[in-house]
């Protein structure tokens, strides 16, 4: 589990790596992490998420949407997701137009993800 910390043309950005959680705790654990990080910067963070290799279970995403309407929305200002592909994609890109979230979206390449960041809004 780990958060680390990139800048990208000036920027700076959270990376959120999920690739060696391997249980629901350990998601948990690094979505703790990543909330409390963010409730402690000012300003909009550039959040980068690493889910390859990861599944997220229905406690992890109930705490994310909880996190979502608190913490992320007062504290991000984009967010570029790594791992999610194929229906999950669909599913997630769809429920974002729904809610009208222009300030989040899904990468199948790092530095696509990195350069979108650093050139949000």
């Amino acid at each position: 589990m780990s958060i680390s910390y990139l800048t990208h043309e000036s920027k700076p950005i959270m990376f959120a790596n999920y690739l060696s959680c391997k249980t629901a705790e350990q998601q948990l654990a690094l979505l703790e992490e990543v909330a409390k990080a963010m409730a402690s910067k000012v300003g909009g963070v550039r959040l980068l998420v690493d889910y390859n290799e990861i599944s997220a279970g229905p406690s992890y995403m109930s705490r994310v949407k909880e996190l979502g309407s608190t913490v992320f929305e007062q504290h991000m200002k984009c967010s570029a997701i790594l791992g999610v592909t194929k229906l999950k994609k669909i599913l997630f890109n769809g429920y974002n137009r729904a809610i009208g979230a222009t300030n989040v979206k899904t990468f199948e390449i790092k530095e696509a993800a990195i350069d979108w960041l650093a050139n949000f809004g």
